[in-house]
């Protein structure tokens, strides 16, 4: 998917990749419920079920990074990330990884 997208991505004003990740679990979790993702199969729609299921799951405590991450949610992606780090946290990482300068290449 990111080698399809890739051309058009770079088109797009840089403020945009901000929303890339907000975009992207939206829609996970978009076809995960319309699609009945069974989040019990080991298989990449069951994972991606379940990661959504997790991270919808979590409350204001675990947002703002005060738990600890369980052994149920080293497998879930982003709801792992969120426990982990605080919801704050990602952002700033996103943010930090998204918005940094053009490197310059010396040909």
């Amino acid at each position: 998917m990111l080698l399809v997208l890739a051309p058009l991505l770079r088109r797009l004003p840089i403020s945009l990749e901000l929303l890339y990740l907000r975009a992207g679990v939206l829609l996970t979790r978009i076809f995960s419920d319309a699609l009945a993702w069974n989040s019990i199969e080991d298989n990449l729609t069951g994972r991606l079920a379940r990661g959504m299921k997790q991270l919808f799951k979590l409350d204001w405590y675990d947002l703002a990074g005060f738990s600890v991450p369980t052994p149920a949610l080293a497998d879930s992606g982003i709801a792992y990330l969120v426990m982990a780090q605080s919801l704050v946290g990602v952002a700033i990482l996103q943010a930090f990884l998204y918005l940094q300068p053009d490197l310059q290449r010396s040909d």
